[in-house]
């Protein structure tokens, strides 16, 4: 069709960048710079300025609705929501054109037109009628005439819809349109039992004066009623395109009812492609012949079939489309090329301009072409060229999209769009290929050697798969690069040398990843052969000296040690294994056929073939050791430990005699179903027999490098006898004193001809005609081999002095009864001078208390003095006062109650008081 009115470049700019989704929020610096967005709205014709115009702002590439809102009453909108960035301001009110504009960052601040004075003019409108006459219905039938803008289908409060019911084959219907419009005509008619095909045409409302009326006719045929259902419930878009080329591409297209999975649409006899979008499945294209039988289409990406006289729609879940973001620096940093690439399904489709319901390429063919159903070379190169004149797609300085060392880089107006793979039919299954770049400069010099960079990265989604493109220039890298992935990115490096994050899906706000750009440095190279049964390492004080393998034994050599010196996975590892083979892998593995010395290097490089070698000398061993079997106990003797060594097997290693070879396992088995592998202590091993009898040993030695050698010997175990000992006491004891330690030595003595285990000492004392064990004496002695003897050291502390009688007893437990020995001694042991000492303080004390005695009872008033001379008692006359009365009436009493008192001893009869 003829493409009528104009469509702005700034809704180009949002048509472009919603293609590409670009999620410069996904490319974000290493914060978030932010300003505020002022402007104003006024009326063209008088300059006034606009009350209550609905206004909203978009990212320009992620389609993000950042913010909305009304002008105020001086016709102004504010809002301080958005990053620095490029951005759709959309103005709309009812009587004026709507409007949208550009709003770009620059310099600090936003601009429009290079303007930060934002001025915005709205055009109003005059109305004009425009006169509809329906023919083709018949009487009572319900018509429906509808006019929305051309330009755009989604736009709000712009549609016009009248109705009116037939009362004979036509019908007029009379809408209020606004001048200087370009509209879409659609007229439907229902009807019980007819099926009406809707009549769809454009109108130009430019050519009518203010107040005039716009008369025309359109006719409504009947048609066929189509029914169809797709096999999954999902939001579905069903539409029909006729493939008459003769028809304008507004009456070819038919949009279907969609009530769930059912949908129908009333089609003229044509032919049609049939169009199935649904959200969350591959889009299905096909054809179906209306007026003869509905074709099968088949395809990968789903299939449409007749089933019974019905559409049977099959849906096929689609695939994440990918996205890629290519950061390209050119040398030192000082210049970057921006490249998105988007791969496509054939259901993807640009959703701002016309037929958005369509796959790109038949809104390309419907647009740009002439709607046969192929979208040759030069459709695709005009729609190209029509994006390419009209579109100003990234922006100016990238603040969000890189920061390297805290340095922007500013567009140098080379953008450059593809659309690899387009050309071909409307219903081909193929993907295709959607490409932006542009070049840019940095805005200040950057002189670091090494680059600190910040990036943020945004989590796949259902719908797409995004990665991320690092190229740096020659011998530059990531530093460490695999440390920056987690659960949700990883990170790889391609033969070029170019690192590419991938992103996971995950419902996190994006990721800021940062990181150091370094150039690259020679690797470290570390090789060695894994240890094994047929491989050893030889070391001198920590250094390897050689490794030693077995001949026509497959070994494994591990570089996995040797490292990047950033940190970054090495590109290649050469092996010469010095037998004139050689391979390449961090591991791999080798078989020497020949016994000899051999040199090994292992080279390791990074991208930029920077390298480095290491060489290791290695040892093929295929000489079997000598194995000799030692049995260093004389006499073995069952239940006793009997020792066996393997210190005098050697081992060959290059040639007989050289003793070069070591080994590592000697294996014994000692003949009554026991064995034990030794790896150490030469290979001497202990073993205990529970039977006598004549047993059969066997001792394999292997060396490092896999060869063996057996040898047996034969061993008689005798039978043992019981454990006995032998305690032996000092010829003369220590001086015993009561109260205090005294300690004597003891010698223990296994005089038997089995060894004893868990040997207990104890010190008896006998009191009462028994034997009393002295607490605390008991002394763990171990086990006692025999002959074998210990001495300890016996402590006891008396209580009482005396003479005694001692027992020292060692005991054990053998074959369930106790084995004991004992010896004795009589000690004396003496008194403690404490006691002495208190006796005769004790006699002193007796007569100090006599003394006292005395001296206080000739101290007492009227008694006798003490004649300490005669040794006769006289008392001194009492000057004690004459008693009262009472008291000679008590004493009176007292007399006659207990008859005549006894004459006194003392002189003149007086009576003893």
């Amino acid at each position: 069709m003829k493409m009528k009115g104009f469509i702005s470049g700034f809704v180009m700019l949002a048509l472009l960048l919603s293609v590409f989704a670009i999620p410069f929020g996904a490319m974000a610096s290493w914060e978030d710079p932010s300003s505020d967005l002022t402007f104003t709205a006024f009326d063209r014709s008088d300059k006034e300025e606009i009350e209550g115009v609905a206004w909203s702002v978009a990212s320009v590439f992620t389609g993000e609705l950042k913010d909305s809102g009304e002008t105020d009453e001086n016709g102004e909108g504010f809002t301080s929501a958005l990053d620095h960035g490029n951005y759709i301001l959309n103005l709309e009110k009812d009587g004026y054109k709507y409007r949208n504009v550009l709003v770009e960052y620059k310099d600090g601040s936003f601009e429009v037109d290079g303007r930060t004075n934002i001025l915005l003019g709205m055009t109003p409108f005059t109305e004009s009628v425009l006169k509809v006459n329906v023919t083709g219905v018949t009487d009572g039938a319900n018509v429906a005439v509808n006019a929305h803008y051309s330009e755009d289908d989604d736009r709000t409060g712009v549609s016009v819809t009248e109705t009116a019911v037939s009362t004979d084959v036509n019908v007029t219907v009379n809408l209020t349109l606004h001048q200087d419009e370009v509209y879409t005509l659609e007229v439907s008619a229902e009807e019980s039992g007819v099926n009406y095909v809707k009549n769809v045409t454009t109108v130009d409302m430019s050519k009518v004066d203010q107040n005039d009326v716009k008369e025309m006719d359109v006719n409504v045929e009947t048609g066929n009623k189509v029914t169809g259902y797709a096999d999954k419930t999902a939001a579905m878009e069903v539409t029909y395109v006729s493939t008459n080329t003769s028809m304008e591409a507004d009456e070819r297209i038919v949009r279907a009812t969609v009530e769930n999975r059912k949908f129908t649409a009333n089609l003229a006899d044509d032919e049609y492609q049939l169009i199935v979008v649904a959200e969350g499945y591959r889009s299905v294209v096909g054809k179906i012949n209306v007026t003869n039988d509905l074709a099968i289409v088949d395809g990968d990406d789903g299939h449409v079939s007749e089933f019974e006289g019905l559409l049977d729609v099959s849906l096929v879940a689609k695939d994440k489309q990918g996205v890629n973001y290519m950061i390209d620096f050119g040398e030192d940093m000082s210049t970057v090329n921006y490249t998105v690439t988007k791969d496509l399904d054939r259901g993807f489709s640009m959703g701002v301009i016309d037929y958005d319901h369509l796959p790109l390429r038949m809104q390309v063919d419907l647009i740009y072409g002439d709607g046969d159903g192929n979208v040759s070379e030069a459709e695709a190169g005009l729609f190209i060229s029509d994006l390419m004149n009209k579109t100003k797609a990234f922006p100016s300085v990238t603040d969000n999209l890189i920061a390297i060392e805290g340095v922007t880089y500013e567009s140098q107006d080379n953008l450059s769009i593809s659309a690899d793979g387009l050309v071909g039919d409307v219903d081909s299954n193929a993907s295709f290929y959607m490409n932006i770049t542009d070049d840019y400069v940095a805005t200040d010099q950057i002189a670091a050697v090494e680059y600190d960079a910040a990036a943020k990265l945004s989590y796949d989604t259902v719908e797409f798969d995004y990665s991320y493109t690092f190229a740096f220039p020659q011998n530059y890298e990531i530093d460490r690069f695999k440390e920056l992935e987690s659960a949700y990115l990883s990170i790889e490096r391609d033969d070029a040398g170019v690192f590419t994050f991938d992103p996971e899906q995950d419902d996190s706000a994006p990721m800021t990843k940062n990181f150091e750009v370094t150039t690259s440095a020679k690797p470290s190279a570390v090789g060695s052969i894994a240890p094994s049964d047929v491989a050893y390492a030889e070391e001198e004080d920590g250094v390897l000296q050689h490794y030693i393998v077995g001949e026509g034994k497959e070994v494994e050599f591990d570089a996995s040690e040797s490292v990047d010196a950033n940190g970054n996975p090495l590109e290649t590892y050469e092996w010469d294994f010095g037998d004139g083979n050689s391979d390449s892998g961090e591991t791999v593995n080798h078989t020497y056929a020949d016994s000899g010395e051999n040199t090994v290097t292992l080279t390791v490089s990074n991208h930029y073939n920077e390298s480095s070698s290491i060489e290791f000398e290695v040892m093929v061993d295929g000489i079997a050791p000598e194995a000799e079997i030692g049995v260093a106990t004389s006499a073995p003797k069952a239940g006793i430990s009997v020792s066996f060594t393997g210190h005098n097997s050697s081992d060959d290693l290059l040639q007989t005699g050289d003793g070069l070879g070591v080994i590592a396992k000697w294996a014994w088995d000692f003949g009554d179903g026991n064995s034990v592998n030794k790896t150490t202590d030469n290979g001497n091993v202990t073993h205990t027999y529970e039977a006598d009898d004549t047993y059969t040993v066997t001792m394999t030695a292997y060396d490092v490098a896999g060869n063996s050698h057996e040898t047996t010997e034969d061993v008689t175990v005798i039978r043992a006898e019981a454990p006995t000992f032998s305690v032996d006491l000092p010829d003369e004891m220590p001086l015993f004193t009561e109260g205090s330690d005294s300690s004597f030595e003891v010698t223990v003595k296994n005089t038997g001809d089995w060894d004893a285990s868990d040997v207990m000492l104890n010190l008896y004392v006998r009191e009462d005609d028994e034997w009393r064990m002295v607490s605390g004496s008991e002394t763990e002695l171990g086990d006692l081999a025999e002959g074998e003897e210990t001495t300890v050291n016996m402590t006891w502390t008396p209580s009482d002095p005396g003479s005694f009688r001692l027992k020292v007893e060692s005991s054990t437990f053998y074959e369930g009864t106790d084995v004991t020995g004992e010896n004795y001694r009589t000690v004396d042991v003496e008194e403690a001078a404490w006691r002495t000492i208190a006796v005769f303080a004790a006699v002193i004390g007796v007569i100090i208390l006599v003394i006292a005695l005395v001296y206080f009872r000739n101290r007492l008033p009227g008694a006798k003095k003490l004649d300490l001379k005669g040794g006769k008692d006289h008392m001194a006359p009492s000057k004690v006062e004459r008693p009262s009365d009472d008291f000679d009436d008590f004493e009176e009493t007292r007399r006659k109650s207990q008859g005549p008192s006894r004459p006194s001893s003392g002189k003149g009869g007086k009576r003893r008081r």
